[in-house]
């Protein structure tokens, strides 16, 4: 039902207890239910019900000017939409030592990687407190309706919420209903500040024992006094301080610069939406008003024999700011709110209080925003500002959907997955990134930059916190030989390929130990063959009749030695030697000219100087770690090389996947595999074949523009979710419209900027990011490329 009277809006909560008689009964809650909806006033008839969830932050500073505009469009017509008294709570709440403590990952899995996991933690401890000072964001959104029981009001709700979850969607937000317990967590977390880890509450246990939930938010002192409170004996104190006076206009940078602020800050948006008509009746009467004390003036004027209609400033723009609105009104765009902006400040002294409290000011008055401090009402004003719909101070000002929608509270998104990696700060935020590929759609991924940018930096980082945090099992193809002492610190094994000497021989046609699905087996032998032999007749190329000699003789040599190892005779594997041994065969019996082709052209690859994929596999198949090198290798045997290795790691990545256990395999400087055609065939084949026989591919090359030239390597970077990008010179946002939804200001991030910074991708979400090690720091001794710094 409209509220018809002025009297029925702004309307003040009822205290559950008139007379406190402990502290708990200061908190504005008579109950509260399991699934998050809570109870404000006590008695009987109708009460005050809150709902309340947290919303995800989205782009808007890093959008483009059209893009913003679409998002305020948005937030005005979500705002329009509401006719239930909301919050919007933007809070700073530190982190405690112990917290941020177990969100860096500090113990490695194997003890022999503890010193690795070490160096990670301590830059990443670093890297968060330098940037953030130890505070992280949430963002909170309450509607409250009056209903007669839990269930009226979950009913109520529940019509709200699917629209609601929409609105927020379309501005690239997410909403996240909370229950009963994340709720109290968020109260906890004011009055129990660096002590979260302290806080505990089970639904279950609180029905069984009936524990009183109050004693798990607060069991500390408050005391009010003028201007300020003083908590828990005077080791924190807190102000709460309300808009007074609000610009016609007003940027959309204010809330974010509040919410920059270093300290715990609770920023409140207290709204009550007005009834149209009722809003115009008040409008029509003030407009009435203000006419008749211009005509009153003109009265004046003429008596005194002032002949002038000149009206007075003031009264003009009262004028035409009723027009506006009324205008508004009748048009649907605008409707009208009671709104109260409230701000929380703490402080760990007086001094360091009043010194937080003339920041904001200072902040406020560069946007003619005049902010002071509740008198004498503190606790009643800390009590509405805090994460419930309860109101005990009534500080309100009508104002417009425009000038609401002002108070953008968006800044930039952020990806923080639980257990994720950690890809360094937010550049606009300074929040940790932490990503977790696995959880992607496709974790397959791309590394761009120009050399110098820090790519390769940027990708040791996560390699590295794959062998110090997991048990997963990493592949590195080095085309430049750059990674080697980094494979080394990270006990692996680092394979040299040369047409010379070598310190480890690829069995290309390895039987592993496990036990394989034969008739599959040889199938992906035989196609592999395909491969190696067009790479030995080029540039002739395959007919119908190579094909069938190579799926013949494939057949023929695998059989023999399966048979083989099942008799105990050997526990060898065929070579490339086997397979021409089968092709001359064909070729003496049955004097095939197709086998004879083939038996010349492979002669090269088994008795000349390129014969170093035909001994038996030495390598070591229980390391987690293998770097393979190929930047000694002539032209003809580096196109053999790339087929080779592509075809080892997926036959590495298909049998660690019947162990349960996911392969990462990086191709630096993938243009050189894009290059060469076969090798191109093979790799598109891989990417898309991983994903699910959990593996995940990452390639790193320098420009993003040469990997869309072409439909195929276009489609791989289309298709992988992960995407790195620091220095790219001069790119424009048309050139990869297609695979990234861009805007100029993100690629503002990536041309001319700082190594080590640069834009990263995590599904839909893109953010710009600084990864920047300092170079006292382990980890940038252990993986600079830098030849300069070296020299230095």
């Amino acid at each position: 039902m409209a509220k018809t009277k002025l009297r029925e809006y702004k309307r003040l909560s009822t205290p559950v207890f008139t007379m406190p008689n402990a502290l708990q009964d200061v908190i504005p809650i008579n109950r509260i239910s399991e699934k998050g909806i809570f109870e404000l006033e006590a008695g009987q008839g109708v009460k005050l019900y809150d709902r309340m969830y947290m919303f995800e932050d989205a782009n808007y500073f890093t959008e483009d000017e059209e893009q913003r505009e679409i998002t305020i469009k948005n937030f005005k017509k979500m705002i329009n939409s509401l006719n239930v008294d909301f919050k919007i709570i933007i809070s700073n709440e530190p982190m405690s030592l112990e917290e941020l403590n177990e969100s860096i990952l500090e113990s490695a899995l194997d003890e022999k990687n503890e010193p690795l996991a070490r160096a990670y933690a301590e830059y990443i401890r670093e890297k968060t407190i330098t940037s953030k000072k130890g505070i992280r964001q949430v963002r909170y959104f309450i509607i409250s309706c009056l209903q007669y029981d839990f269930d009226s009001a979950q009913s109520y709700f529940a019509t709200v919420e699917g629209n609601l979850a929409r609105s927020f969607k379309r501005m690239g937000s997410g909403l996240i209903p909370l229950n009963a317990g994340q709720r109290l967590r968020a109260l906890h977390t004011f009055f129990r500040m660096k002590d979260e880890k302290k806080f505990s509450f089970s639904w279950e246990d609180s029905l069984r024992m009936r524990r009183d939930w109050r004693r798990d938010i607060i069991n500390t002192t408050i005391r009010e006094h003028d201007t300020y409170l003083t908590l828990d004996y005077g080791k924190k104190y807190a102000s709460v301080l309300f808009i007074q006076k609000y610009p016609s206009g007003l940027e959309d940078t204010f809330v974010r610069e509040l919410m920059d602020m270093p300290f715990q800050v609770i920023y409140t948006e207290d709204c009550e939406p007005v009834d149209k008509d009722f809003a115009s009746e008040m409008l029509q009467k003030k407009y009435s008003s203000v006419q008749k004390s211009i005509d009153t003036q003109q009265q004046m004027k003429n008596k005194n024999g002032n002949f002038s209609t000149e009206v007075s400033y003031v009264r003009r723009r009262e004028i035409e700011e009723l027009e506006d609105g009324l205008d508004g009104l009748r048009s649907f765009d605008e409707k009208m709110f009671y709104v109260d902006i409230l701000i929380c400040v703490t402080g760990n002294s007086k001094k360091e209080l009043e010194l937080n409290i003339e920041r904001i000011m200072t902040a406020a008055n560069s946007h003619t925003i005049k902010v002071v401090e509740h008198q004498y009402r503190q606790m009643d004003a800390l009590k509405t500002v805090l994460p419930t719909a309860a109101r005990f101070v009534n500080t309100m000002r009508p104002m417009f959907t425009t000038s609401l929608s002002g108070f953008v509270p968006f800044n930039t998104e952020e990806i923080n997955d639980p257990r994720g990696f950690f890809y360094g700060v937010n550049q606009v935020s300074k929040n940790e990134i932490r990503i977790n590929r696995k959880k992607l759609k496709n974790g397959n991924g791309f590394y761009f930059g120009v050399s110098g940018g820090g790519k390769s930096q940027a990708a040791k980082m996560e390699m590295g916190q794959v062998v110090a945090y997991t048990d997963d099992d990493l592949i590195v193809v080095d085309p430049m030989g750059e990674y080697e002492e980094a494979i080394k610190k990270w006990n692996g094994q680092y394979v040299k390929f040369s047409e010379n000497e070598n310190n480890h021989y690829i069995n290309p046609l390895h039987i592993p130990d496990e036990k394989v699905n034969e008739k599959n087996f040889i199938t992906e032998k035989s196609e592999f063959m395909h491969a190696i032999c067009e790479q030995a007749i080029k540039p002739d190329i395959l007919s119908n009749k190579h094909i069938n000699i190579i799926d013949r003789a494939t057949k023929a040599v695998f059989q023999g030695f399966f048979k083989l190892r099942k008799e105990g005779k050997t526990n060898d594997s065929p070579t490339l030697i086997d397979i021409r041994e089968e092709f001359i065969k064909y070729s003496e019996e049955d004097n095939n000219e197709y086998a004879k082709d083939l038996a010349e052209e492979m002669e090269m690859f088994v008795s000349g100087t390129l014969n170093i994929f035909t001994h038996q596999d030495t390598m070591d198949s229980h390391s987690r770690v293998t770097g393979y090198s190929i930047d000694s290798l002539g032209k003809k045997m580096k196109s053999v090389a790339m087929l080779i290795i592509i075809e080892k790691i997926r036959t590495k990545i298909k049998y660690n996947s019947n162990n349960k256990i996911a392969t990462w395999a990086y191709f630096d400087e993938i243009h050189e595999f894009w290059k060469d055609e076969y090798a191109m065939v093979e790799l598109d084949s891989t990417w898309r074949e991983v994903r699910k026989l959990g593996g995940l591919a990452t390639g790193m090359t320098q420009m993003i523009l040469d990997g869309l030239k072409n439909p195929e390597t276009k489609a791989m970077i289309s298709n992988s979710e992960f995407a790195i990008m620091v220095e790219q010179g001069s790119i424009d946002k048309e050139n990869l419209f297609d695979v990234f939804n861009i805007s100029n200001e993100q690629l503002s991030y990536v041309n001319g900027v700082e190594p080590g910074t640069g834009i990263i991708r995590a599904g839909r979400k893109i953010i710009p990011f600084d990864n920047i090690v300092p170079k006292d720091n382990e980890l940038y001794k252990l993986y600079n490329t830098s030849f300069h710094d070296e020299e230095a």
